[in-house]
């Protein structure tokens, strides 16, 4: 026979999940490493996906620093998940 516990097993302190069960401290790190790992992957998909040559002519003219600062700028908000 099965027994359903509906206490809550889990809680979030200081930013940090916390399982209470004596697995649950590994799972937590591989939930999180799992979801690190497949938001890495998206800001690398979006990132790939800008069209950086679209505008040879702009870009020529900007010069190599301002190019490179804007690029930058681009991944940087796209991690922080501003979407231009």
């Amino acid at each position: 026979m099965k027994f359903v516990c509906k206490e809550n097993h889990w809680s979030v302190k200081n930013g940090q999940l916390i399982l209470d069960t004596p697995e649950g401290q590994e799972l937590a790190k591989q939930v999180i490493s799992t979801l690190e790992a497949q938001i890495r992957l998206g800001i690398y998909e979006q990132i790939c996906a800008l069209p950086l040559v679209t505008d040879r002519k702009r870009i020529v003219k900007l010069g190599i620093e301002n190019v490179a600062l804007m690029v930058q700028d681009a991944c940087a908000q796209i991690a922080l998940g501003d979407k231009k």
